[in-house]
């Protein structure tokens, strides 16, 4: 399989899903997503040969490739499609972070918007949480097709994570895509420590009162506490604000009661 050179961000290698991906199915998630790029053309499609992209990507590793495409796939890295016969995949974000030089060969695989996407089940159990539908013979539940990671998928569904809540609030109010990687990264601690609710509440009433221009999850975080109303008003001093005053008050009175002293003596 043909491979290229490209670029990965510092991001990259903070991003939670990747993180989680990786703890979930103990398989080297992050390294193979990289390599995946290595192995997609110019729009970020290759072709879905698992034996083909684990020799390129991971030849000394004991594992099956198709468990890792399908980590990525069900948590909305990776659309896996067929048409004409074949079965390719694409790396739904791969355009907006690469800078592809102009001598490459334009894309021969078809794109997925023109194609039918996949549904077959991934080998990864518990790969993600999925609603169940009726199948053909009305009985047992079959998994709903998977819809990718971006703002709107293919299918026109918007993707349904944690952080739906908060994404569709920045989009709402910005009128633009929520910078998902920032989000999860400064997010998750917040909703871990003060759960979902608590956190949400503080999230829109920032959004509301921050322009565009310096809207930031990370400044969000740093500053939680003035938004979920835990920190103090401004001008009102803190406790350990006022016992700091209440000592300097005492050492004051007791130095001029001492000079009171010597001046009388």
């Amino acid at each position: 399989m043909r491979t290229r050179i490209r670029t990965i961000k510092p991001e990259a290698f903070t991003d939670y899903d990747l993180w989680k991906a990786e703890a979930d199915t103990g398989l080297p998630v992050i390294r193979c997503y990289a390599g995946l790029w290595c192995c997609a053309d110019r729009e970020g499609r290759f072709p879905w040969k698992p034996e083909e992209l684990k020799t390129a990507i991971c030849p000394y590793d004991a594992l099956d490739f198709s468990r890792v495409l399908d980590a990525l796939t069900t948590r909305g890295f990776l659309v896996h499609y067929a048409s004409r016969g074949s079965e390719y995949g694409v790396v739904l974000t791969f355009t907006l972070h690469q800078v592809v030089n102009n001598r490459e060969a334009p894309s021969t695989i078809p794109s997925h918007e023109d194609t039918t996407t996949s549904t077959c089940d991934p080998r990864v159990p518990d790969a993600c949480a999925r609603v169940g539908i009726p199948n053909q013979k009305g009985t047992e539940p079959e998994p709903e097709p998977i819809v990718p990671r971006t703002k709107r998928a293919a299918t026109g569904k918007p993707v349904i994570t944690w952080l739906t809540p908060y994404s569709l609030s920045w989009e709402a109010r910005y009128q633009g895509v929520a910078p998902f990687g920032p989000m999860a990264k400064a997010l998750r601690p917040l909703v871990d420590r003060h759960g979902e609710g608590p956190v949400l509440v503080a999230w829109d009433r920032y959004l509301a009162e921050t322009d565009a221009a310096y809207a930031s999850p990370v400044r969000f975080a740093s500053t939680f506490g003035r938004w979920n109303g835990t920190a103090p008003p401004a001008g009102k001093q803190t406790q350990q604000e006022r016992n700091l005053a209440n000592i300097a008050r005492g050492a004051r009175e007791l130095e001029e009661a001492e000079r009171g002293k010597s001046s009388g003596g």
